[in-house]
């Protein structure tokens, strides 16, 4: 891959991982979901448990982002009653995901890739299945990848390691799309993959997708 070379011609990716949390879908809109339905709960007959889970969830997130600005590696105990953190996620999150639906051009841009032959992964820090369930990418992607299964998140690149080895792949020909230079961009490079972060170098993955189809028309 030389340095004169398009970097939104398709045809130089040989695998491109998508990050989920804020590339896929929205994650401000997401948090007012969450949110509008947490006030609702108020009024329920569930309201105790409705405030335990959600209590338990932002504990969760603060000790996740402890951990990312500690590099990634996760501790023995941190994933400890994740099995019934992960069933609260799926009632909390996953309404609320399916009603933001996903970001614009992602599914086109996805189409792109489909349409070049280049196979598609998820990486994310965290297990996705029902997320992907609620944007209706069930069986999109060739494989899902979650960092909290190798006990290591972004900015690790542990995980692009596990990708890169399973795929026998030059990290060089692999684009990894995300939303975040610090967690994202920070592990992808670090693997030796190439990275786009979606708003900033390109403020939607529809402006990425124009660039692509300009590329693509020759121009």
């Amino acid at each position: 891959m030389t340095a004169e070379a398009n970097p939104w011609d398709v045809t130089r990716w040989d695998l491109v991982s998508w990050d989920v949390d804020g590339t896929l879908y929205s994650m401000p809109a997401v948090k007012r979901a969450v949110i509008r339905r947490a006030l609702l709960g108020l009024f329920s007959f569930r309201i105790v448990r409705n405030i335990r889970e959600f209590s338990s969830l932002g504990r969760f997130r603060k000790q996740m982002a402890a951990v990312r600005d500690a590099g990634g590696a996760l501790p023995e105990d941190a994933l400890a009653g994740r099995d019934s953190l992960l069933e609260a996620e799926r009632r909390w999150y996953g309404p609320a995901i399916g009603k933001v639906g996903l970001a614009p051009g992602v599914l086109a841009l996805m189409a792109a890739f489909d349409d070049a032959g280049v196979p598609q992964v998820v990486v994310s820090d965290y297990v996705a299945d029902y997320k992907l369930a609620a944007l209706g990418l069930s069986g999109r992607f060739e494989r899902a990848y979650a960092g909290e299964t190798v006990g290591q998140l972004k900015p690790s690149p542990e995980l692009f390691r596990v990708l890169l080895a399973e795929h026998d792949v030059d990290p060089a020909r692999v684009l990894h799309i995300g939303d975040r230079d610090d967690t994202d961009g920070i592990a992808a490079r670090t693997a030796g993959c190439q990275v786009v972060i979606i708003g900033e170098q390109f403020a939607t993955a529809q402006h990425l997708l124009e660039a692509v189809e300009r590329k693509q028309l020759g121009s």
